[in-house]
């Protein structure tokens, strides 16, 4: 049976619990229950449909050794029935003294009448940081 998520924030929680508990009923009751729905992994291609999605979850988190998973917003908006998430996915492997370099992910929810369900998480690592321009500088046009 499908979890009810209230908020597209409640599904993002359970969403990360799953992945860092290894957890793929859970991680599957996150997603909308629909075969419009896309997962690209890191330096991945598109997974298109929800049985291609859970056969490639149930191969990564059949390998995945114990993690703690900490996400930080970059960026959130938000509409009645569509809301994404920008996060960086700060990445701890048990045994390994520093934390992984962090991915960018983008996770995309809809509401499908009271419940709300993934249809897009794409992550990959994240390109080198801007840097900052010292005062006066003129910045490239394109």
């Amino acid at each position: 049976m499908k979890t009810r998520f209230d908020t597209a924030d409640q599904a993002l929680g359970a969403f990360y619990e799953a992945f860092q508990n290894a957890d793929l009923k859970a991680m599957m009751s996150t997603w909308l229950n629909d075969d419009e729905i896309a997962c690209i992994h890191p330096m991945s291609h598109a997974i298109m449909g929800r049985s291609a999605i859970e056969a490639s979850w149930a191969e990564i988190l059949a390998a995945v050794p114990e993690i703690r998973i900490r996400t930080e917003t970059l960026f959130q908006q938000r509409d009645t029935n569509l809301v994404s998430f920008t996060v960086l996915e700060h990445i701890h492997v048990k045994g390994e003294a520093e934390p992984r370099p962090p991915m960018i992910a983008t996770n995309i929810f809809h509401k499908s009448g009271d419940d709300w369900g993934m249809v897009l998480h794409h992550a990959s690592p994240p390109g080198p940081l801007p840097r900052q321009k010292p005062p006066g500088e003129r910045g490239r046009i394109h």
